[in-house]
């Protein structure tokens, strides 16, 4: 295929581009994830209740 002549491309050659989050960054990000999960299953499970009374 034409993209193999070009080789491949050099693995890891630049490091991340941002530095990993402190650990107050990381707490307060899995919360925010965990709230946003929380919404998911609510919506989910409320559906699955609307279709239960069809």
């Amino acid at each position: 295929p034409r993209w193999a002549r070009w080789g491949t491309p050099p693995v890891a050659a630049y490091g991340a581009p941002f530095a990993a989050p402190s650990r107050e960054q990381e707490v307060e990000m899995l919360k925010g994830e965990a709230e946003w999960l929380k919404g998911q299953l609510d919506a989910i499970a409320q559906r699955m209740e609307e279709l239960g009374k069809e």
